[in-house]
């Protein structure tokens, strides 16, 4: 059987005294499928360049590191990605060689390291490195966070959620950690790249540190579980911070305790996307029954195998009875299931601009870049009047965000439900 091919791919911008070096460096390896540059924007020569040296060239005509490496990947065939600068100075076949030499099964990402003593990594040393130790202390033992080079499975990659900006490469580190696929770190040597003034480096770090922030604030409270009433809920209600978990790569479950055929399938088709979430639906009659009941009892056992650092579910107070009995099932389970396994903390939705008088946000999520994956997603529910949902959540989430100092966020009211005794402990 013939062994997995590698799909190379290489972003540029105006690289052309170099790209055609880079290609021809791995031009020479059997295993080699393909090899994708993409020219982003260049000015020079760069694709024809790369052309020459016999790659495939693909241009995004919009200014992007991350834009153009999501091009790439989607472009690719192969599951192993093979992930190189186009400014290298000295490539060499045993870069690829040496990753490949390290990926066994479980392996997830094989990740580069080297010396250069041309430069003092400034963005690397000075900002992401004690970025890491702050935020997400996991994996502040990456010796070279940002290192270009790089070996993926793309499968565990879904480009369409990933940054369009220089965060792309750490995102890829983090969505690795956050699937359970191993990190295996192997050192090339000497690896001389072309240096750029110190004034390029500074948007660069200000995106690289923003997404730092961002992903240790969504670890807090991750894994997650959401409790809704109905099929297109999470979509509406609370649409952007589910996609900004799962962006995450943690593991989130979604109960719907009513839904059937059509809406059934329409609420899976979000599972389709997304391979970190679970969906269970109950069927229309669980409203009504008691809390007591098996259904309770699933979700009780579902918090206790989850785990989950986070739950959300409606606001006790909403306007729509559903809605309303939906947080009274959820009060159930959360007394059923074990105290030691109850979330950190629970969200209740805001809903209807706000308008049942007992909704007190004291949190807000920013969805400023998850909003318009939110909105796609209320569009997987063709059975509702997708447009009306859409415009009064893009109005609402304006309105919170307008609360707050973004562009679009979702507000939440903690609950404090999951600290309440229960009448075992008091004796």
């Amino acid at each position: 059987m013939r062994s997995p091919g590698i799909s190379v791919v290489i972003p540029a911008h105006n690289e052309e005294p170099t790209i055609g070096r880079v290609v021809s460096a791995l031009t020479r390896l059997p295993v080699v499928d393909e090899i994708i540059i993409v020219d982003n924007c260049s000015t020079d020569d760069t694709g024809a360049a790369a052309a020459a040296a016999g790659a495939q060239v693909i241009y995004v005509p919009e200014l992007g590191f991350g834009r153009a490496m999501k091009a790439a990947i989607a472009a690719a065939r192969n599951d192993l990605i093979f992930k190189l600068d186009g400014d290298m100075r000295n490539p060499t076949p045993a870069w690829l060689e040496r990753h490949l030499s390290c990926l066994e099964p479980g392996v997830g990402l094989v990740k580069a390291y080297w010396d250069n003593s041309e430069d003092v990594m400034p963005v690397t040393n000075l900002v992401v490195k004690p970025a890491l130790r702050l935020y997400l202390p996991e994996l502040a033992h990456i010796k070279m966070p940002l290192a270009g080079i790089y070996l993926v499975r793309k499968k565990l990659l879904k480009v369409d959620d990933m940054p369009d900006d220089f965060s792309f490469d750490l995102d890829v580190l983090v969505r690795v950690a956050r699937s359970g696929q191993k990190i295996v770190q192997t050192y090339l040597g000497d690896v001389f790249d072309t240096l750029k003034p110190v004034l390029h480096y500074v948007p660069m770090a200000t995106e690289l540190l923003s997404y730092v922030r961002r992903q240790g604030e969504v670890a807090r409270c991750t894994p997650a579980m959401l409790i809704m009433a109905h099929p297109d809920d999470a979509e509406i209600w609370c649409g952007g911070t589910l996609v900004k978990i799962l962006s995450t790569g943690a593991p989130v479950k979604l109960w719907i305790l009513t839904g059937s055929g059509k809406r059934a399938a329409e609420a899976r088709a979000l599972a389709g996307i997304y391979s970190n979430l679970t969906i269970s639906l109950m069927g229309a009659s669980e409203l009504h029954v008691h809390q007591e009941s098996e259904a309770a009892k699933k979700i009780a056992q579902s918090i206790d195998e989850l785990r989950p650092r986070l739950a959300i579910t409606h606001h006790h107070g909403d306007n729509h009875p559903d809605h309303r009995a939906c947080y009274e099932f959820v009060s159930g389970a959360c007394l059923a299931a074990d105290r030691k396994n109850l979330p950190d903390a629970l969200y209740m939705t805001n809903s209807y601009f706000q308008a049942h008088r007992n909704f007190a946000p004291n949190v807000y999520i920013d969805i400023t870049e998850e909003a318009d994956l939110k909105y796609a997603n209320i569009r997987l529910h063709q059975t509702q009047d997708t447009n009306h949902w859409i415009k009064m959540a893009r109005q609402m989430d304006k309105l919170n965000g307008a609360k707050c100092g973004v562009k679009y966020a979702e507000a939440f009211e903690l609950s404090n439900l999951y600290v309440m005794p229960r009448a075992r402990d008091l004796f």
